[in-house]
């Protein structure tokens, strides 16, 4: 009796309902009502079902999926789906894994039109090119379209993503508005007051910490990054910004990221957001760029070292100070009668980076 194995796959981009045959649930209750007229049998370890892209082809299921079509002896015969483009969205790599599946044994068919997509002659690899330009072609549509509309409603000041701190999100009708949140508010006002006064981003983490302030994201725990992307953000002066970067296709995955040309950004000013003044900001940014000053180059532009985020440093010399080896020295607060600097590239990379295992006296080189 004929195996049958049955993918079931559903995105963001499938817009239609239930009832369309697009949940991945009907996917595999019309796959199965299929098998039965054709009177083969399920093979019920590999009913597979997702919820990604089509453009991802590093998805688990369908790796899963094709490590069992390699398997010997194998555990099915024929993989059934509602269309090709359940496989996948982007053209060339659909029609590499058809054949990859087709040269391990399995035949491929879709139960909407109750064909086995065939891979023998150069018309039926024609074909399934054609099938495969139409999928991706409406997945690019309907990124062009989303986009489009993103950036309409990021022109008009409305919220487009994840909320950011200091900030409520409210649901207005057909949009996202954002509001100020009092409490929030006043940390972001305090974190731009520290920083302007000179205090890096470690020590106004080590703050936050010690005072307790809830830190924004799941786990609750403040940092470097989180600092970073806070004082970098316009938003705080009043100013909304949409479209820095975009998501890509690249080596298979549809997640990845790349920024655009600052041209094509989407600015709105939105003053009731403000929430810092345009002077303290503007504090913030020159304290950073005369830090940045500091970093530690060699003539070909390569960052080998910096100080800390700050003028206020708990440390005279950390990160500018340079190992024979030539990388940057830092302190670790190890235990010791005398503080010193070690190697980061030591500490990185080993001991064939780095012989200098003692570090280098701190009061020998602050002085």
């Amino acid at each position: 009796m004929t195996i049958a194995a049955i993918y079931g796959r559903k995105s963001a981009e499938d817009e239609r309902s239930a009832e369309d045959g697009r949940s991945v649930d009907r996917q595999v209750a019309l796959a199965r009502e299929f098998v039965a007229q054709q009177g083969w049998a399920v093979a019920e370890p590999w009913v597979i079902t997702e919820e990604a892209s089509g453009a991802d082809f590093t998805r688990a299921g369908l790796i899963r999926l094709l490590a069992g079509a390699r398997q010997r002896p194998r555990p099915f015969d024929v993989l059934v789906v509602m269309a090709v483009d359940r496989l996948g969205r982007e053209q060339v790599r659909t029609a590499a894994l058809v054949q990859a599946l087709h040269e391990a044994g399995v035949a491929v068919w879709t139960y909407q039109d109750g064909r086995e997509v065939s891979f023998e002659t150069p018309v039926e690899k024609f074909m399934l090119g054609v099938h495969g330009f139409g999928a991706e072609e409406y997945r690019h549509q309907v990124k062009l379209k989303t986009r489009e509309a993103l950036h309409r409603k990021a022109a008009r000041g409305h919220a487009t993503g994840s909320r950011t701190y200091g900030y409520r999100l409210v649901r207005q009708g057909e949009h996202t508005e954002r509001e100020i949140d009092a409490a929030e508010a006043a940390v972001v006002t305090r974190v731009f007051e520290l920083s302007a006064e000179g205090y890096g981003d470690q020590r106004i983490v080590g703050l936050l910490s010690a005072d307790r302030v809830p830190a924004p994201g799941s786990r609750g725990l403040w940092s470097k990054e989180i600092l970073r992307t806070m004082l970098r953000n316009e938003l705080y002066r009043g100013v909304a910004i949409y479209g820095k970067t975009k998501s890509v296709d690249k080596g298979g995955a549809a997640s990845k990221r790349e920024r655009v040309p600052k041209d094509d950004w989407t600015r709105a000013e939105v003053p009731e957001l403000r929430i810092i003044s345009d002077e303290l900001w503007q504090q913030v940014q020159t304290r950073k760029q005369k830090t940045r000053e500091y970093f530690v180059r060699p003539p070909d532009g390569r960052l080998v070292g910096k100080p800390d985020a700050g003028i206020v440093a708990s440390r005279m010399l950390s990160g500018i100070a340079r190992c024979a080896c030539g990388g940057a020295l830092t302190y670790m607060g190890k235990k010791g009668p005398r503080p010193r600097y070690y190697c980061i590239e030591r500490s990185h990379r080993g001991p064939a980076a780095c012989a200098n295992r003692h570090g280098v006296p701190m009061d020998a080189l602050d002085r």
